[in-house]
């Protein structure tokens, strides 16, 4: 019996060995101009993520959309993120197998954790959250002797 789970590995510069990987029930896009539309029809973002820095927009704009995400501890590294409350992490590739496959089979049981992290976003990482925190460090700037 075959899968209806597609997987969609969207990023730029995917290694040869990722590439390899492209098959009926697995799309590696390479750069794409906009994610939205990938955001829009997945169940969940996957974040398996070992090494690398930056920033985790990614994270952040699929928890904004509502979607669970599953990642690494490096994955979601510098998020103020909590472990089941706001997405599933795990570091053991078994344990992460896991937790994607839990995710697609249980949906429904997800959208509270999925709520929570889009209120998290809104709260602390929205432009509005982003903005309030440069006016106060502004205003306290400002108003030092």
């Amino acid at each position: 019996a075959t899968s209806a789970v597609h997987f969609y590995i969207v990023g730029k510069n995917p290694p040869l060995v990722v590439q390899r990987l492209e098959s009926e029930q697995i799309t590696v896009t390479g750069f794409v101009e906009e994610v939205l539309p990938y955001w829009k029809k997945a169940s969940a973002l996957v974040v398996p993520l070992s090494i690398g820095g930056g920033t985790r927009i990614k994270i952040l704009e699929a928890m904004a959309l509502g979607r669970p995400v599953i990642s690494t501890s490096k994955g979601c590294e510098g998020l103020e993120v909590i472990h089941e409350k706001h997405l599933l992490i795990a570091d053991d590739p078994e344990r992460f197998a896991e937790h994607v496959i839990r995710v697609l089979k249980n949906p429904e049981e997800y959208f509270e954790m999925s709520r929570a992290a889009r209120k998290l976003v809104e709260e602390k990482y929205s432009f509005a959250a982003i903005g309030n925190l440069l006016l106060r460090a502004l205003e306290d700037t400002l108003s030092e002797p």
